[in-house]
């Protein structure tokens, strides 16, 4: 994720800094600044005068801990990730996962949900596909349930 380019350029007969790119980080703080979004061209438009170095260093450390921020809370979401998917394979895990489908199953509109799982035992393989592997009900390793129905894995 890029972090806000500064430029300058002239505009309406004086010197203006033009800052473009990524800039969300930073809006707030050129607000505060006085300047202005300019939507044509997608810029925030500053007077030079208010264009300080404080204010351009500013702008960098809150880009760069706000880039940081961002990075920081994608890997503790992966981590969480990665926590509930090797709790889900624990007999708790798996016990929770199964009343959270039933109790799924009984809101309204809900009962199409989950359709591909035959049963408590059922192993799912892959969510995404909703493909399913369930010894319980008589499937062997080379056949699985993809979305509900029964396929063999030549």
């Amino acid at each position: 994720m890029p972090i806000p380019k500064i430029a300058f350029a002239k505009e309406n007969g004086g010197d203006d800094m033009v800052v473009c790119g990524k800039s969300f980080y930073v809006k707030d703080r050129l607000k505060k600044a006085g300047a202005r979004w300019n939507p044509a061209l997608g810029v925030w438009i500053l007077n030079a005068a208010a264009a300080t170095q404080e204010l351009l260093a500013e702008l960098n450390v809150l880009a760069h801990s706000a880039i940081k921020a961002e990075k920081d809370a994608e890997k503790k979401k992966q981590k969480e990730a990665e926590a509930l998917t090797a709790f889900y394979k624990t007999p708790e895990g798996k016990e929770k996962q199964w009343k959270d489908i039933l109790e799924i199953r009984k809101t309204p509109g809900g009962e199409a949900a989950y359709f591909f799982i035959c049963c408590k035992e059922c192993e799912v393989i892959d969510w995404n596909r909703q493909h399913t592997s369930c010894e319980a009900c008589g499937v062997d390793g080379n056949t699985f349930f993809v979305r509900g129905r029964l396929r063999t894995g030549d």
